[in-house]
């Protein structure tokens, strides 16, 4: 169930929701071939997938904007501080925990957004929530790895991805690959334009659509799996 979709009256009656997934991921450039929206049209159909597999999910409104700072120096991007998107994400989480939907299930599609996440996930633990934080692409890179060769921002995995989702809003004849990595944790305003050259990392000319759907997927299957431990209030199991 959508929330954006409901009325007072169906939320009122909704009956055996066991948590609510907000889809998150920022507005900033992918190369020159993937839309703006991306990170966060790809957790919004991940979420959309399970939520046509399960009827124990309630699905918020997508959160369209994220923190960017690493790619600002790119046209369009749109960025949004992480002590702003923290709050912004506690705000949010109370709301659902007011209506006493305490199982928060954050569907991220954006690494910038991580430092927020972690630290409003860990102040709506101490409100008494029980929060959930998924990284598709981080997650299940193992797997992903067996499906795609490689993988990065805008680059084979996600470009499949979106391939997979909507092959019109990406124009695959200005795919590129980018060769540059970090040669560590280094923090520059001059970095982004060297590591993130075109805005994009790794080899998105790879990118299929068949390769996209087999990643979508893989990713709902597991996440599944994982939901059904989760609300079941399993949170640990032996190595």
């Amino acid at each position: 169930m959508h929330l954006k979709h409901m009325t007072m009256s169906q939320f009122n009656n909704m009956e055996n929701i066991n948590g609510v997934i907000i889809p998150i991921g920022s507005t900033e450039a992918h190369g020159p071939h993937c839309p703006y929206g991306t990170d966060f049209l790809i957790p919004e159909e991940i979420s959309n997938r399970l939520a046509s597999l399960r009827s124990d999910l309630l699905i918020a409104p997508t959160i369209n904007y994220g923190a960017s700072w690493n790619l600002g120096f790119f046209p369009g991007t749109i960025n949004i501080s992480s002590e702003t998107l923290t709050k912004y994400l506690v705000e949010i989480g109370s709301g659902f925990l007011k209506w006493s939907i305490d199982n928060i299930v954050i569907m991220n599609g954006h690494g910038g957004n991580n430092p927020a996440i972690r630290i409003a996930a860990q102040h709506l633990a101490d409100k008494g929530a029980k929060v959930l934080v998924i990284d598709w692409w981080l997650d299940y890179q193992e797997e992903i790895l067996e499906i795609c060769t490689t993988k990065g921002h805008a680059g084979e995995d996600e470009t499949s991805v979106m391939l997979a989702i909507d092959d019109t809003l990406v124009d695959m004849s200005l795919s590129l690959s980018n060769p540059n990595i970090p040669i560590g944790k280094v923090y520059t305003s001059k970095i982004s334009n060297k590591v993130l050259e075109n805005a994009m990392t790794g080899d998105a000319t790879k990118a299929t659509r068949e390769k996209g759907e087999k990643v979508l997927s893989l990713v709902v299957a597991k996440i599944g799996e994982l939901l059904d431990k989760y609300f079941a209030g399993i949170y640990t199991e032996k190595k």
